[in-house]
């Protein structure tokens, strides 16, 4: 048995089981003209709205909920893996400013080597947006062992005896 795959909202999900001994393959025939997607090498911010659906007092109320905002270089997937539907707005176009829009943690890692913005940190987790300054050394203020020495330990004429 194995789990069938299926795209919702740019994300994998394993939807139901099926017996692969049976599985039909999928056409192998060429993408229509229609279908084909005008690639460009700038770096845009773009966001789309995901549908929710939430119980509230009983009854089910539908709404759009706006992504996060990620960056993308084709404008057919963003730079964390996404497919871009077609329901997404273009936030800017600014290759130099997209550190100021993207809210994608993935987005910006992979981002950093080529497109890093001058006096700031490389996000550690989703929590880093916006994207923190850099101390003058480029790490972390609050993580600079040149900015911020560690406390020194204390001697051993300083210790508290044991007793």
């Amino acid at each position: 048995m194995a789990y069938l795959e299926r795209a919702f909202d740019g994300d994998m999900w394993h939807t139901e089981l099926y017996d692969p001994s049976v599985a039909v393959p999928v056409s192998s025939s060429e993408p229509s003209a229609s279908k084909e997607i005008h690639q460009t090498d700038q770096l845009t911010v773009v966001e789309w709205p995901r549908h929710q659906r939430r119980l509230i007092e009983g009854r089910y109320v539908d709404y759009d909920q706006p992504s996060k905002r990620h960056a993308t270089v084709d404008q057919a997937k963003t730079v964390c893996g996404l497919l871009i539907p077609e329901a997404a707005t273009v936030l800017t176009d600014d290759t130099s400013g997209w550190h100021l829009y993207t809210t994608c943690y993935n987005c910006a890692y992979r981002l950093w080597k080529t497109h890093a913005p001058e006096g700031l940190c490389r996000p550690r987790n989703g929590d880093d947006f916006p994207l923190p300054s850099a101390c003058k050394h480029g790490e972390y203020e609050d993580e600079c062992l040149l900015c911020r020495p560690p406390s020194t330990p204390l001697s051993v004429d300083d210790r508290e005896p044991p007793f």
